[in-house]
């Protein structure tokens, strides 16, 4: 769980930050894990659910359907853009390539792409 020894309860309070969109491995338990400690804290909780991924799709798509809905939601990258579009200053919108480049990621799959978009819309919100 991302919270236990960190600060990061402290770092995202203190940038008033209220939402939490969690992405990576392994869904069924990093995820799980970071996303339960982050509701404790009261942080909306979303899992992206199509950058994330777990030791299989019957596990990952168990989480997602039955576990995570009850103290967040599963979202893919998409519906997330989709909700965050229309609240982010249009400077702050990237296209699918530039935001792979401020991140720092190299790879031609567009799931790839969605969750560094997302990643660098959030990013750059917080600046």
């Amino acid at each position: 769980n991302a919270f236990s020894d960190t600060l990061l309860d402290e770092v995202l309070r203190q940038r008033g930050i209220r939402n939490v969109l969690l992405a990576g491995m392994v869904t069924s338990l990093c995820i799980d894990s970071t996303g339960r400690a982050a509701y404790e804290r009261g942080f909306a909780v979303t899992i992206l659910s199509d950058c994330s991924s777990a030791r299989t799709m019957t596990e990952h798509d168990f989480y997602c359907k039955n576990i995570f809905p009850l103290y967040g939601r599963s979202a893919t990258s998409k519906e997330v853009l989709r909700e965050l579009v229309p609240w982010i200053p249009k400077a702050c919108v990237f296209e699918e390539r530039e935001a792979l480049e401020v991140l720092g990621v190299t790879g031609q799959r567009s799931d790839i792409g969605q969750c560094a978009l997302a990643a660098a819309l959030v990013a750059d919100d917080r600046n």
